[in-house]
C-alpha cells in the first residue's frame, strides 16, 4: 500500500466547494479512479482548526501512483488549474509506505 498526503488551508467561503471536489466522491477521486491501482481518497478536517484539511490518496503501490501521474498528466494539470483559488495554501506532506 502507498499513500500520498496533502495539507490544505481553506477559507470559509470555499469550504463546501473544496469538500465537494476533494472528497471521496469528488473530481480528484473521479480522476484517480481512471487508473489501475487506485484504492481511495480520505479527506480529513482538523478538529481544532476548521480551515485545515488533509487528503490521503491510497494506491496499491508507488509504481501505480507514478504510472497514473505519467499517463494522466494533462487531465491532472487541467483539474489542478480548475481548482486554483479553492485553497489559501497547499503542501505535499509526504508519502506513507505501508
Amino acid at each position: 500500500m502507498f499513500t500520498t498526503v496533502w495539507e490544505y488551508e481553506v477559507g470559509p467561503e470555499q469550504r463546501s466547494k473544496f469538500i465537494e471536489i476533494y472528497g471521496a466522491s469528488g473530481a480528484w477521486a473521479t480522476l484517480f479512479r481512471r487508473a489501475a491501482g487506485y484504492r481511495e481518497t480520505i479527506l480529513l478536517q482538523d478538529v481544532g482548526d476548521p480551515e485545515r484539511f488533509m487528503t490521503l490518496d491510497r494506491w496499491d503501490s508507488r509504481h501505480a501512483y507514478e504510472e497514473f501521474l505519467e499517463s494522466h498528466q494533462s487531465a491532472y494539470q487541467a483539474l489542478d488549474r480548475k481548482t486554483t483559488g479553492l485553497t489559501r495554501a497547499e503542501r505535499h506532506l509526504g508519502m506513507l509506505l505501508e
